[in-house]
């Protein structure tokens, strides 16, 4: 029982993050800002619902075009 909870929670909460849902309230989340440093992008997501603090700090690889 403790195992299925455990999974539940993680295929929710990666549908969030591949939503940009927030992760209190379900809300789709703003982007508040934005930053490249050493080949990675960082996204910092806020909830944009009064009363709620929802965020998260995204990374990812930079892509990098090819000429």
């Amino acid at each position: 029982m403790e195992d299925e909870r455990i999974n539940i929670f993680v295929i929710k909460h990666k549908q969030a993050l591949d939503n940009h849902l927030c992760p209190e309230c379900g809300m789709i989340m703003q982007e508040a800002q934005r930053s490249d440093e050493s080949g990675f992008v960082f996204v910092w997501w806020e909830c944009p619902r009064d009363n709620c603090w929802g965020q998260w700090l995204e990374k990812k690889a930079s892509v990098m075009s090819v000429a």
